[in-house]
């Protein structure tokens, strides 16, 4: 084969692997999403600012590997790198790592409580005796200020 066959099959190649770097990383996102549930508006601001930046690395891959002049197999190879992660692998991986990484977080979740049991409890005693206390030092003071 010529090189410049090999050059388009490297462009496609690349174009393809971009598409599914792109949406592995939309895939972490969505699983910190399942474990740290988050609002509406604060989701439509994470999807704008993640595909500014994917928009900004298709670029760079468009940019760098083929000189910046737009090809329309290039785009259809990261389309079709995005599909193929898809129907493969991205709901097995996001299901897994969201399991897994709930999994961890209550872990360790019930370490903290245990090692911070001791302190809860003093912080609840301390919360009900606090308020009696200065309320009895309050009136003993108010009882001296009226001896004098």
């Amino acid at each position: 084969m010529s090189e410049v066959i090999h050059g388009e099959i490297l462009l496609f190649l690349i174009s393809a692997s971009t598409g599914v770097l792109i949406l592995f990383v939309y895939d972490l996102l969505r699983v910190l999403r399942r474990v740290f549930p988050r609002g509406a508006v604060l989701v439509g601001i994470e999807d704008l600012l993640y595909w500014c930046a994917a928009g900004i690395l298709i670029f760079y891959m468009i940019f760098m590997k083929n000189s910046g002049s737009l090809r329309g197999f290039s785009l259809a190879a990261v389309l079709l790198g995005m599909l193929l992660y898809n129907q493969s692998i991205s709901k097995y991986l996001v299901k897994g790592l969201s399991t897994a990484l709930t999994a961890i977080f209550r872990l360790f979740k019930r370490v903290f409580h245990v090692i911070f049991l001791p302190f809860s409890f003093l912080f609840k005693k301390t919360r009900e005796i606090l308020p009696k206390t200065l309320k009895n030092w309050t009136k003993r003071f108010k009882m001296a200020l009226r001896r004098h």
